[in-house]
């Protein structure tokens, strides 16, 4: 039996052991994961990972690349809009990473559709210096606008809305981490005492007014306040931030209920429980009658006839008129003027430019406005004439083909706008002012900003290209060439005789005569005429050989071959092929982003894939200036 016991025992330590690791190892892994999502390459997180609201938060969305140099960045978001709302625009980190913003959506967008696009780049003099490792994308503050408690929440990312390109212009696959939001969280209560119920009431200056008696030690008070419309609307759910115990509140006509905890800690660990509910009402103010004024009627008299008795009139009553109470209007209340923006340009061209100006807190859209001329309506000080067509203001002369996007002329939710058409060496003016949608509630005009389009391109001469004829090669006709021979010559040789010559007789020498008589000469004997006989000449005997008929041989014409011309060669990122890659081929990208083409590199699809996206970017980028 004690053996048994023995192992029995062991069984069970054995299992308690197993079960302690793997609660206490599971929660580990969890903990572990929320925390290092920083330090997990190729991710893409909200800091913080976990919130609390009420009170407002700001979130950052941040990008982990590793080691790989970031060139391009999309991200898209989705919340519940029925729980959260964006409490102004989109906040961009300074000094930032990507600084070029190619998208953003605008903030009353992203509270009704309950989505948030955010489209960043690297800009053409950062392309060396690449942003890689852990780095902020956006900012963006979130508030609670929940009644229900104990809430919660979450900011996730659409996977397939995420792209993410780098300098060598690949896409980088990369996991996302969503941030989980508590809403309305109130804290535990703990065992200190109950705080009593306040006291409501309507005060003299006609403020719901609600106070408490203050609880020894006490060092904070949470309260919560609201009314129960039909949409119920808080008006405090949070810490009062001190000791106070008073809080008052301005909606005559409404019933405002309150009740309130109490903590005497600083770190907010040990909190009581809440009161019961206190309520305050305030009457409407009553309108105040203006009365009208006492008509009094004066009767005409009536002449008295002469020397006739003059009858008594009957007594004239003056009618008295009752005043008719008029109700007074209801005073508007003024509104809040909103700060100035601060308009700036980039990518400027011969005939283009795009002009950004700063978001203003509390605006949610902006009248932007070009013009040719700086001459202004005195009214509202928009200018008097505008460039293209608008929601105000007159066309100016000769710019009917000016065209923006979103507008030249008008309101707009975005914070930028891409014009177009504009006339090379050409000086322009631009201003902005911010305003609130429903309501007349508008800024101030921005300052004047002018710029000057760039100088007019040099025109290119149109080159007709000659046609090349088609020359038809002449067939080559197969001959066979006839040898010529060389004549022979035959000579039949004749025999020469020897000639045979006749011998003379000696001749006989005569004395010298004397001087007695005169001697005779003797002639010279002479041989006969035929003595000698003459050689003839020879002769030769030819015998002639036919000459064959000689047949020409054809020389053929040679082939002429025709070498095919190469189409042009544009740079990579030249999508107007002007032969450079600058501003103009980024706007034809921006104007065909996010959109399917089969025009490839004519519609910026540098890759030609088929798609326009960050990687057609980046490859614009990588050739810019060439």
């Amino acid at each position: 039996m004690r053996e048994l016991y023995n192992n029995l025992r062991g069984v069970c330590l054995f299992l308690f052991v197993v079960c302690s690791l793997f609660v206490f190892g599971k929660t580990g892994i969890v903990t572990y994961q929320t925390k290092v999502q920083a330090q997990i390459p190729n991710s893409i997180y909200v800091k913080p990972a976990q919130a609390s609201l009420p009170p407002d938060v700001t979130l950052a969305v941040r990008l982990n690349s590793g080691v790989n140099s970031i060139a391009f960045a999309r991200v898209e978001i989705i919340f519940d809009q029925t729980l959260l709302q964006m409490t102004s625009n989109a906040i961009y980190p300074s000094p930032a990473p990507l600084k070029t913003l190619i998208y953003v959506t605008a903030t009353s967008s992203a509270n009704i559709t309950g989505k948030f696009i955010a489209v960043v780049a690297l800009a053409n003099e950062d392309k060396d210096n690449a942003p890689a490792g852990d780095f902020e994308i956006m900012q963006f503050p979130f508030k609670t606008i929940s009644p229900q408690l104990h809430q919660t929440a979450q900011l996730s990312f659409v996977q397939n809305g995420i792209q993410i390109v780098t300098m060598d212009q690949t896409l980088l696959p990369v996991t996302a981490y969503p941030a989980s939001l508590t809403l309305n969280d109130i804290p535990t209560p703990t065992v200190l005492p109950r705080m009593d119920t306040p006291v409501g009431a309507c005060s003299t200056d006609n403020k719901q007014s609600f106070t408490w008696t203050g609880q020894l030690g006490a060092t904070d008070y949470w309260v919560q306040s609201w009314n129960e419309m039909p949409t119920p609307t808080w008006y405090q759910n949070g810490w009062m931030g001190g000791p106070s115990t008073a809080v008052s509140y301005t909606d005559p006509g409404h019933t405002i209920y309150t009740k309130v905890a109490w903590t005497n800690d600083p770190s907010f660990a040990t909190v009581s429980e809440f009161s019961s509910t206190a309520s305050a009402y305030c009457p409407a103010p009553t309108p105040t009658l203006t009365p009208t004024p006492i008509l009094t009627l004066t009767p005409t008299p009536t002449p008295t006839p002469i020397l006739t008795p003059t009858p008594t009139p009957p007594s004239t009553t003056t009618p008295t008129w009752t005043p008719t109470p008029t109700a007074l209007p209801t005073p508007i209340p003024t509104p809040v003027p909103l700060a100035q923006p601060i308009a700036t340009y980039r990518y400027l061209t011969s005939f283009s430019v795009r002009i950004n100006w700063t978001s203003v807190p509390g605006a949610d859209a902006y009248l932007f406005q070009t013009s040719s001329s700086t001459i202004k309506n005195i009214t509202d000080g928009g200018y008097l004439c505008t460039l293209g067509t608008g929601s105000s203001g007159t066309v100016c002369m000769g710019s009917d083909g000016v065209t923006g996007i979103p507008t030249t002329n008008g309101w707009t939710a975005q914070l930028y706008s891409d014009i177009s058409g504009l006339t090379c060496a050409t000086g322009y003016y631009v201003h902005v002012k911010a305003g609130v949608t429903g309501t007349q509630n508008s800024g101030i005009w921005s300052e004047d900003l002018t710029f000057t389009t760039l100088p007019c391109p040099s025109p290119t001469p149109t080159i007709i290209p000659t046609p090349t004829p088609t020359n038809t090669p002449t067939p080559i006709p197969t001959s066979t060439p006839t040898h010529t021979p060389t004549p022979i010559l035959t000579s039949t040789p004749t025999h020469i005789p020897t000639p045979t010559m006749t011998s003379a007789s000696t001749p006989t020498r005569t004395p010298t005569p004397t001087l007695l008589s005169t001697p005779t000469k003797t002639p010279t004997p002479t041989p006969p005429s035929d003595s000698l006989t003459k050689t003839p000449t020879p002769s030769f005997r030819i015998t002639p050989t036919k000459t064959p008929t000689h047949i020409p041989t054809k020389t053929p014409t040679p082939i002429r071959t025709l070498t095919p011309t190469q189409p042009p060669s544009f740079p990579i990122g030249d999508a107007n092929h002007d032969g450079k890659v600058n501003e103009d081929d980024y706007t034809i990208w921006y104007d065909h982003f996010n959109s399917t083409t089969t025009a490839g590199a004519r519609d910026g699809d540098f890759d030609k894939n088929g798609k326009v996206d960050g990687v057609d970017y980046v490859l614009w980028l990588l050739h810019y200036g060439t």
